[in-house]
């Protein structure tokens, strides 16, 4: 039996606390945009306690300017109790032009940030001019600009469902105005990702909100640059490619995040939004009103939710014309306009065709929701991907890991394989290529600089690839095979160079003390790389010149560079050899007076002997002469 709404009259007490939503830093607008509304002095009305069972705040105690106001809540919308406050300040003019009229002062309701498991409902009484329709919205005062909420519109009356409260005022918008073209700054060309919702590991779905939701966020707080350009060649060596989207790495990355964070998700969806639906179910002439009026007083696009009885879809609002048509940014369209068309006779949404994903089968739409997009995503959530985006970590916990091996074509060679990475080294015209998956099956298809495909290897499938003389850039994109399609779930664009070594460019790093003269041995720890750095540190007492030299092939000793390294005591030198090494081999250090010699020996253990000093100090003998066994 359902519980009756308990009635809670209170007195007015001082306002102390102000609500933080995390909001982020806006554009700045022009002087001359600039869009405020101007406040008297703040009215004290009440201060309450919400328990988890719920009730009703009344805000009309003796003397209120809120004379019929009620919060909803329902039980269990907070686990513990909680302080509510509430002030109103009058509104005496604003500069938000025409299109917004206000009925009611601010009103700052404050529950110390709490942010509520289920919709609450705020009523206000209010009575409408003929023509006219609702329109509810909070308030920043720090960046003046005005957020519009979902609405309910009722006789006598409007009904504001929120999960969290702030500054909120409540206007009116006389319907005519919404009847012409209303426009924001928001283009579709310019201001949505470039990439198709094609889906991907992380979202395999479909990433539609999180893709518009990142674009709002972009929009509303980031850069005037335009989003289709701002991050086309990020995070990797290549030229911007903007008719090729494979390789927007960082941007469907962020956009399968925040997929992942929205509150439909399964994880974590919230039963509230459902209720929200239900109740706007048949309610298109409210959803229409309700986008159209936000977006003319706003200038500001909106996420609009689509809806049919069996799945679901997001998409950015960024204008409308003649009261008939919602223009639409839709994620599966990368720039380009799309319409939401409305029948104002049959008061309903015509279907709208379009696949949860890109490339899936289109099915029809027929139920448009205005959503707030701070009830569908945590702001302060979005700032951070963000951040991890710039950063270039976001979505590293979502993606499965993989490794490109690379190996010499020749089948004889005996050197292993080694990870390819970008400015990879190899010494011939071909290279062998495998992919290693780690915990999934899938593919790796290959691309040329231009952004046509040339290749393809399944998991554990070897592809051999011609190289350039100089450098030779490869498009990596790494799928999952599902039982439906392939999905994303990475994307690299690698160089490869041509040079006498056949590895990644790590270093492999050999550090050495010495201060007497014998043979000394260093064994490393498994790996390779094309660099071998010797790190030498003379802790003699006397000053020492170092010799250095590096043995590479498997048959002779040949001589690779001599460096000259003069040390002082308790100095050190380095130097550095741009050659294969696997550092699993024996280094072997010969110290004679004033020289040390440092050889790298990955088949064997021979060394130059004693007999042979004179010959490292002047250097007018052949090294090459001395065999490795």
């Amino acid at each position: 039996m359902p519980r009756k709404p308990i009635l809670l009259f209170v007195s007015a007490s001082q306002l102390l606390v102000s609500l933080s939503c995390n909001a982020p830093m806006p554009r700045q607008a022009p002087p001359d945009e600039e869009r405020r509304l101007v406040l008297g002095e703040p009215v004290e009305i009440l201060t309450t306690i919400v328990t988890p069972e719920g009730g009703v705040i009344r805000l009309d105690p003796p003397g209120s300017p809120l004379q019929g106001w009620t919060i909803t809540v329902p039980a269990g919308a907070y686990k513990d109790a909680t302080e509510f406050r509430v002030t109103s300040r009058p509104i005496t003019s604003h500069t938000f032009g025409e299109a917004f009229d206000p009925q009611t002062p601010l009103v700052k309701i404050d529950s110390g940030g709490a942010v509520s498991g289920a919709f609450l409902t705020l009523e206000v009484p209010l009575d409408l001019s003929e023509g006219s329709f609702p329109l509810g919205f909070t308030y920043d005062e720090a960046s003046g600009e005005l957020e519009g909420l979902p609405v309910m519109p009722e006789a006598g009356h409007v009904r504001i469902p929120m999960k969290t409260f702030s500054e909120i005022t409540v206007a009116e918008v006389r319907e005519a105005l919404l009847n012409g073209t209303i426009t924001t700054g928001f283009d579709p060309r310019r201001d949505m990702w470039p990439f198709p919702n094609n889906g991907s590991a992380a979202a395999p779905g479909g990433f539609c909100a999180g893709e518009s939701l990142t674009s709002l966020y972009y929009y509303d707080s980031r850069s005037n640059q335009a989003l289709r350009t701002a991050y086309d060649g990020y995070d990797n060596p290549h030229a911007p490619t903007p008719s090729f989207a494979n390789d927007d790495r960082m941007g469907i990355r962020l956009s399968s995040a925040a997929q992942k964070n929205i509150k439909f998700d399964p994880a974590q969806r919230d039963p509230s939004i459902d209720w929200w639906l239900q109740a706007q179910w048949d309610k298109s002439r409210v959803a229409y009103l309700t986008v159209a009026g936000i977006m003319l007083v706003t200038n500001r696009p909106q996420l609009v939710h689509l809806d049919n009885p069996s799945t679901a879809h997001a998409v950015v609002a960024y204008g409308a014309e003649d009261g008939r048509r919602i223009l639409i940014a839709d994620p599966n369209h990368p720039g380009k306009g799309r319409v939401l068309t409305f029948d104002p006779a049959a008061d309903r949404f015509e279907p709208y065709l379009t696949g949860t994903t890109a490339d899936s089968t289109p099915v029809a739409f027929d139920r448009v929701f205005f959503l707030r997009k701070r009830d569908v995503i945590d702001w302060g959530v979005m700032g951070g991907l963000w951040q991890a985006f710039l950063a270039g970590k976001v979505g590293d916990d979502l993606f499965p890991a993989y490794t490109i091996w690379a190996s010499s074509a020749d089948e004889s060679s005996v050197a292993p394989p080694v990870p390819l990475t970008d400015g990879f080294q190899a010494p011939e015209e071909k290279l062998r290529l495998t992919f290693e998956p780690q915990g999934f099956q899938g593919r790796m298809v290959l691309y040329r600089e231009d952004g046509e495909q040339f290749d393809s290897v399944e998991s554990g499938g070897w592809t051999v690839i011609d190289l350039k003389d100089e450098q030779t850039t490869i498009g990596f994109l790494i799928e999952e095979t599902r039982s439906d399609r392939r999905v994303w779930v990475d994307f690299r664009w690698l160089r490869i160079q041509r040079s006498e070594c056949l590895a990644s460019p790590d270093t492999v790093v050999a550090s050495y003390e010495w201060n007497q003269p014998g043979e000394q041995n260093w064994s490393g720890s498994g790996g390779s790389g094309c660099r071998f750095e010797y790190t030498l540190r003379n802790v003699s007492d006397e000053p020492l010149v170092a010799l250095v030299h590096t043995r590479f092939d498997n048959n002779a000793m040949q001589l690779e560079a001599w460096k000259r390294l003069p040390m002082a005591a308790g100095e050190q030198g380095s130097t550095t050899v741009n050659r294969t090494v696997y550092s699993d081999g024996v280094i072997t250090f010969t110290v004679a007076d004033r020289l040390l010699l440092v050889r790298d020996l990955p088949q064997c253990q021979a060394f130059l002997s004693d007999d042979n000093e004179d010959t490292w100090m002047s250097l007018s003998a052949p090294i090459a002469d001395f065999g490795c066994e």
